[in-house]
């Protein structure tokens, strides 16, 4: 299986200790996928219109070395 990354925007997390601990794990859990290069070809921009549907491509960015 190919690894895809993806990122979910959310708004600011206000909570200073909840922040700190979110970045902890976040930090613990994507260690193992930071210590080697991957090659990254695109960037795509995923909606979800409606919290019951699922994600959707709305746009693909190819990227150039």
């Amino acid at each position: 299986e190919e690894f895809r990354l993806h990122f979910t925007l959310t708004g600011q997390i206000a909570d200073t200790a909840e922040r700190t601990r979110i970045m902890a794990y976040l930090d613990q859990a994507t260690a193992p996928l930071t210590r080697n290069n991957f090659p990254l070809s695109d960037i795509c921009l995923f909606v979800q219109r409606l919290p019951e549907q699922p994600f959707r491509i709305e746009r693909r960015f190819a990227l150039r070395s």
